[in-house]
């Protein structure tokens, strides 16, 4: 009931369009209740289950983890992962992105950050940056990131993420590009990105702040 409060009240507060949003999140659930239970008859047996909780409930708790906290990353580390306290850093569109590390970056090289080893590879870092500028951060401030997912419209974020961010609170189209993609390599995506690690509002996920 919670939720669907919810979608009633970015319908009359922020503005949004959201006829058919509790049919929608209905369908998201049904299909999530699928998967958890199919999951739970085929691997439940397996797993250590505490006493107030079912396999499914695991299950369920489990996908609704990932969907939302879910880092997209290169095939050869896996295309999605979980990273503790990376998952927990809130969204700002003016903020820089998850960079995966190829393993070679240099210092030598423009718009690399870092030197980097073959070790190195697969590995996340989230640095300090607003539009597209170093920001760095004193204590107690808080690190941010764009969760860099353009094609969402407000529904695909609320079903996905709980939450809808400022961006998509206007009215929202999705248009289509007129040009070919380019594809371009991690470092290449976070553009001049520069700044310090650290690592969290309504947009929020979880307060998190990290002492320096």
């Amino acid at each position: 009931p919670y939720m669907i409060d919810s979608i009633s009240m970015m319908g009359e507060q922020l503005g949004l369009d959201v006829n058919g949003w509790p049919a929608e999140l209905a369908k998201a659930t049904q299909y999530a209740e699928r998967i958890a239970g199919g999951l739970a008859r085929d691997y439940g047996s397996y797993l250590r289950t505490p006493e107030s909780q079912t396999p499914y409930q695991n299950f369920q708790w489990s996908l609704c983890q990932v969907a939302s906290r879910g880092i997209a990353g290169s095939h050869t580390h896996g295309s999605l992962r979980l990273v503790p306290l990376l998952d927990m850093i809130n969204h700002d569109a003016n903020a820089g992105g998850f960079v995966e590390l190829t393993g070679r970056e240099s210092l030598l090289v423009e718009d690399d950050f870092v030197d980097a080893s073959i070790e190195d590879a697969g590995t996340f870092v989230v640095r300090s940056i607003r539009h597209g500028r170093r920001k760095p951060l004193k204590k107690g401030q808080e690190l941010l990131v764009n969760y860099n997912v353009p094609g969402y419209s407000p529904l695909d974020w609320f079903v996905s993420l709980g939450f809808v961010p400022p961006e998509r609170w206007s009215q929202w189209t999705k248009v289509d590009a007129a040009l070919p993609r380019v594809r371009t390599t991690p470092s290449q995506k976070a553009g001049s990105n520069g700044g310090d690690h650290v690592s969290q509002d309504n947009h929020r996920r979880d307060h998190l702040t990290i002492e320096l």
